[in-house]
């Protein structure tokens, strides 16, 4: 009894050697070697157990009813390449020889409609003088008697042709029967002509069996593009796939499928996925929302890629970009990121933070919290600033006591995250800032953000601090502190109130500068809020 898995390993070199005579003509060594192989392998079998017959449909290739290699995504495209073309049934015969496999490659390299044309794969097979290949339902007595039918047929044309001759042009047929055309291999303009054909015929091809005997074919193309690194011609293929394989596409979910198993495939090759980060980096890209599409199909081979680009883009609206695309791959990305924060360089780590900052997964706060143990200042900064996304006790108590810091941005970060959060348990450590005098006027940051902090935290609790910063005047430093005002007016009012509200009145009444138009804008839009309707102008 055959062993099932050479079957598999039959078909699996029978499609290598389909893929090959795209490129190669017949008779190259490369064609013949897969070709031999092959045969070789189908020659034993039938030698050992008899003729083998493939069914096929949309799943696949079976052999008793049992489908060959379940689950093959390869072998079931490769299926659909002969239903395309008509054919349902395979047989290898016992008078199997090597000359069989290169005629049903000619079958299979033929368009559909150039296949009818010729009377179909039976009658092609019986013109081409297989020996031990049949096709469908045919028995070998029918393969001898379409052989003998198209004999006769050929004889009788013979015959009508030299009745028809004359002597108008002597010699004038036989030297057109004498004329060869060489077989002209493709150049590499026809064969990118061939892919940019097939990928029109991608976008609007509405049968799925038409569009997988499609892709099957661009596949073979691509593979050939991608071995030899010519990612531009390829690339507008990828673009069709993408547009076809979105969720909201108007397509058939088989064409849907079928484009995405198609772009798994390419995006597991890391030259293909260094050539879309590439392009992702350029800012004139049109095709960027697609291209993000296809990486995100590269996974954690993607992700290392843009990390890579990441570090060393020098252009912040690039780095924007690429930092956005890693975001997308979402929380499974977290374990890569988690394990760069031990790079030595601290602007590695400090990029590792604001991502996890911006993933906002529960589970890195321990590590981030961890890292604020960091030496340089600029990575415990986008910390403090991470965890303002992910609120907890941990994070709360980090942001708290990170206010007692010397320095004044660790400070302004630590409040503004605490504000980002509206801890109300922090009202007081953040007063504390917000009073606190500071000689320097240029550090004077922690103290705005401290004032801007407790409006939007919008407890009331806050009222009696931003009341005596409104209330407050100096003569020295007095535009400084005319800023103070202003901010702690408009924090007032975030947090509402007839107390609050109360306070920007009496502010209001001697006030001049930005602190009389900040009064004058809050109250003007609390009047006209509380006025009757129809009375508003």
């Amino acid at each position: 009894m055959t062993d099932p898995a050479i079957y598999s390993t039959i078909l699996i070199e029978l499609n290598k050697a389909v893929k090959m005579h795209n490129f190669y003509p017949v008779g190259h060594p490369n064609l013949n070697a897969i070709l031999s192989k092959c045969f070789v392998l189908l020659r034993k079998s039938v030698d050992e157990n008899g003729e083998i017959k493939f069914k096929l449909d949309q799943k696949g290739f079976y052999v008793n009813r049992v489908i060959v290699a379940s689950g093959s995504l390869e072998l079931a495209v490769f299926s659909k390449k002969f239903l395309y073309r008509r054919i349902k049934e395979i047989t290898f015969a016992p008078q199997l020889v090597q000359s069989d496999l290169k005629i049903l490659l000619e079958i299979l390299m033929l368009e559909p409609d150039e296949l009818l044309a010729k009377g179909g794969p039976e009658e092609m097979l019986a013109e081409m003088d297989s020996k031990g290949i049949l096709l469908n339902e045919m028995r070998y007595e029918d393969l001898i008697r379409i052989k003998k039918e198209l004999e006769e047929k050929k004889f009788d044309e013979e015959i009508s042709s030299v009745l028809e001759f004359t002597d108008e042009n002597p010699g004038s047929s036989q030297k057109q029967a004498d004329k060869i055309e060489e077989p002209k291999k493709a150049t590499a303009e026809e064969q990118e002509e061939a892919l940019s054909e097939l990928t029109e015929r991608l976008k609007n091809e509405t049968d799925d069996l038409i569009y997988s005997d499609l892709v099957m074919r661009i596949k073979d193309k691509t593979d050939l593009l991608t071995a030899e690194k010519k990612f531009d011609e390829i690339f507008p293929a990828l673009v069709v796939l993408t547009a076809n394989a979105e969720p909201d596409a108007r397509r058939s979910e088989g064409i849907k499928e079928t484009s995405g198993s198609r772009l798994n495939e390419m995006m597991s090759d890391t030259d293909t996925l260094g050539y879309l980060v590439k392009k992702l980096a350029n800012k004139n890209e049109p095709n960027r929302l697609a291209i993000e599409q296809m990486l995100l199909r590269g996974k954690e081979s993607a992700v290392e890629l843009l990390l890579e680009a990441l570090m060393h883009s020098s252009d912040a609206q690039t780095r924007r970009i690429i930092f956005n695309v890693i975001v997308r791959f979402g929380n499974s990305i977290t374990p890569l990121l988690e394990r760069r924060l031990k790079d030595p360089q601290w602007f590695v780590v400090r990029q590792m933070v604001a991502l996890l900052g911006a993933l906002a997964n529960p589970e890195s706060i321990n590590t981030l919290i961890n890292t604020y143990d960091h030496s340089n200042v600029k990575v415990k900064r986008e910390v403090l600033k991470s965890l303002s996304r992910l609120p907890s006790q941990r994070a709360t108590e980090l942001l708290i006591n990170a206010l007692e810091s010397d320095d004044p941005g660790i400070v302004a970060f630590s409040v503004i995250s605490l504000g980002v959060l509206k801890e109300a348990s922090a009202i007081d450590a953040i007063g504390k800032v917000a009073v606190r005098w500071e000689r320097f006027a240029n550090n004077q940051e922690p103290k705005k953000e401290a004032i801007k902090a407790l409006g939007l935290i919008g407890d009331k609790k806050a009222v009696p601090v931003l009341t005596k910063i409104l209330s407050k005047k100096a003569w020295f430093g007095k535009k400084t502190n005319e800023e103070f005002r202003a901010l702690a007016a408009n924090s007032l009012f975030l947090i509402g109130g007839n107390e609050a509200m109360q306070e920007i009145r009496e502010a209001y009444k001697d006030s001049e500068g930005d602190l009389y138009k900040t009064c004058k804008r809050i109250l003007d839009g609390s009047n006209a809020a509380n006025a009757p309707a129809g009375t508003q102008r």
